[in-house]
């Protein structure tokens, strides 16, 4: 199975949310989870650019979606993908506050199944064993990514504060295949 992924050509990069992911095209991309993976440091609720069907192709993964209420957070600004591809640190400014999360049940997703996200809904997932997703986008990003903060906590940026060299990415993507 590493060897077909090896052939896409594409170079495996680290995510600070628990995978690493290989984007196959500009609209498949493939997340690879390890529990060893799944962060204490970036586990707030956020929502994706694009909305996607993801298939959990190996394991399980549990997804936790919440609604945007009142509360003592705020809302900042995480595309830090744009500002890195253009050379730039990441700015996570707050375009809202006196936001909480009102948290939904947890669903869990399970070999064969599929689940899918809206752009705007916010969720945070994470896995208990390896597991491999393979995520669809709808569409091209369309809107802003964004997250839910503590209002003191400095956010971190999952691509550029989790950089893992791409041979330890590889070792990480085949222990998750043979598991």
């Amino acid at each position: 199975m590493i060897e077909t992924f090896k052939m896409w050509n594409c170079k495996p990069q680290m995510n600070g949310l628990g995978f690493i992911w290989l984007n196959k095209s500009s609209r498949e991309r493939w997340n690879f989870y390890h529990p060893t993976l799944t962060p204490v440091v970036v586990d707030e609720y956020h929502n994706h650019r694009s909305g996607f069907n993801s298939t959990v192709v190996k394991g399980k993964l549990f997804n936790k979606r919440g609604l945007i209420v009142i509360g003592d957070k705020v809302m900042r600004s995480i595309d830090c993908i744009t500002f890195l591809r253009e050379g730039k640190s990441p700015d996570f400014p707050v375009v809202k506050d006196e936001v909480g999360i009102f948290e939904l049940d947890t669903e869990v997703i399970g070999e064969g199944e599929t689940y899918s996200m809206e752009a705007r809904e916010m969720h945070k997932a994470w896995v208990e064993e390896p597991t491999i997703t393979k995520l669809v986008r709808f569409r091209e990003p369309d809107i802003n990514g964004l997250g839910i903060y503590d209002a003191k906590k400095t956010p971190l940026c999952p691509v550029a504060n989790f950089v893992t060299p791409e041979e330890r990415c590889w070792e990480i993507i085949e222990e998750i295949c043979q598991y």
